[in-house]
């Protein structure tokens, strides 16, 4: 079997292009990525405080000292844990707040989680305060995370579709 090929210098420039649009820029991935995974972490997050921890690895959450729970109740009445003020639930889930994080580091690093020094405590426990995390993954966060990066990219792929038509030499 002989097979000839005839160089066409506009298609394969052509081909490079669709190639090249492929490719996620540092842009796309600090702007819209960032913000598609951002909006499965919230979910998560959310689902986390919902349960009381019951969604995160280290959870559920130990429950509140007695006498701290009759403080609580006093206070605020039947709060559910971590949501005293409700101050840490805001900067964990709502975006917009100067104190929520969502990061890009190159090359391909995405952080999200929250600036707060009470929650950091809760996040990580210590001598009298047990870990109580929120932004603990397990296997199936994981799975929604990578789901949602697949379903950015197929969209992404479509996009360079449409804008080619058909590839003509």
């Amino acid at each position: 079997m002989r097979l000839r090929v005839t160089p066409k210098p506009e298609a394969f420039r052509r081909l490079r292009s669709t190639v090249d649009a492929l490719e996620l820029s540092n842009a796309d991935k600090a702007g819209p990525l960032l913000r598609e995974m951002d909006l499965v972490h919230v979910r998560q997050v959310k689902t986390a405080f919902s349960g009381e921890g019951a969604t995160v690895p280290s959870g559920p959450w130990p429950r509140l000292s007695p006498r701290y729970a009759a403080w609580k109740r006093r206070q605020v009445g039947r709060k559910k844990i971590l949501r005293l003020t409700d101050k840490l639930f805001r900067k964990a889930t709502q975006p917009g707040n100067p104190d929520h994080v969502r990061m890009f580091t190159p090359p391909f690093r995405l952080s999200f989680g929250f600036r707060d020094e009470a929650g950091f405590y809760h996040q990580e426990g210590g001598v009298h305060l047990p870990k109580r995390s929120v932004v603990d993954k397990d296997a199936i966060d994981l799975w929604e995370l990578r789901e949602a990066l697949r379903t950015f990219y197929m969209k992404r792929m479509r996009q360079v579709a449409r804008g080619l038509g058909s590839l003509r030499a």
